[in-house]
């Protein structure tokens, strides 16, 4: 069965086979460019979103690797030094630590003589 759009093509393509001109209402060559264009013009700003998204997804990964490397020491032995270090600060600040200065002091002056 010919569709009406098909008789119209076949048409067209009567007149300009023999030489007449077709008119552009009824020749469906430009709503196909029209549409082609207008398809084209989806996928750039398709490719254009998906670029910027890939951009950021880049950046991200940087970031992460970069931290990744900073990363380097194990997690439980980060804690670890943390730990530490509070208690060597505890033990620090603490009233014996500062009681015992002075004579931690002239252990060393009598050491180094």
């Amino acid at each position: 069965m010919v569709s009406s759009r098909d008789s119209e093509s076949i048409a067209n393509a009567a007149r300009h086979s023999n030489g007449g001109s077709a008119s552009n209402s009824t020749d469906p060559e430009p709503r196909s460019k029209t549409a082609y264009d207008l398809d084209l013009t989806d996928c750039r700003q398709e490719l254009s979103r998906l670029q910027t998204a890939l951009k950021e997804l880049r950046r991200e990964n940087l970031i992460l690797n970069r931290e990744l490397d900073r990363d380097d020491v194990p997690i439980h032995l980060q804690v670890f030094i943390e730990d530490q270090a509070k208690r060597l600060e505890l033990m620090r600040t603490s009233l014996s630590w500062r009681v015992t200065a002075p004579l931690r002091m002239l252990a060393r002056l009598l050491g180094a003589a």
